[in-house]
């Protein structure tokens, strides 16, 4: 997969009705795949849309702060990371959406225990669980029971 994204330039996506949902997704193998340089040309397209959701007619791939975060994180700004996983929980939770909300924070807590920062990762866990509620989500509650053993 890394080899693929050596030859990517997002700034070739079409600027089309798939545009959002290409973008969310382009991010996230970016976010865990990607030079630090990718990270940070996929940030530069993306800085005016930090507001925005990522969706085009049906599909939804949540907030455009939540992708931020996570290649923020990818280039070492855990700063910039933390600031705009709080926004996309803000922007999640104005949406009204606890499956989003809920997401957000694991991925939130999957930043902070690879930093070792247990006790902030804990109170992200804490949150999803609460976001989650008794929502019927079981990839959600697996990776929530996987994060809290790490």
């Amino acid at each position: 997969a890394e080899a693929l994204l050596v030859d990517f330039e997002p700034s070739r996506i079409p600027e089309d009705a798939a545009w959002p949902i290409a973008m969310a997704l382009w991010a996230e193998v970016v976010a865990r795949l990607g030079s630090s340089d990718t990270c940070a040309e996929l940030l530069r397209l993306l800085e005016s849309n930090r507001r925005d959701h990522f969706l085009t007619g049906g599909m939804y791939c949540g907030a455009v702060n939540r992708v931020v975060a996570l290649l923020e994180d990818r280039r070492g700004d855990h700063a910039a990371a933390d600031e705009a996983f709080a926004a996309a929980v803000e922007d999640h939770t104005r949406l009204q959406s606890p499956p989003w909300v809920a997401r957000t924070h694991l991925d939130w807590s999957e930043a902070l225990l690879a930093r070792g920062e247990t006790d902030g990762a804990a109170a992200q866990l804490d949150a999803a669980e609460t976001a989650l509620g008794d929502l019927d989500l079981p990839e959600s509650r697996t990776r929530l029971a996987a994060l809290r053993r790490r």
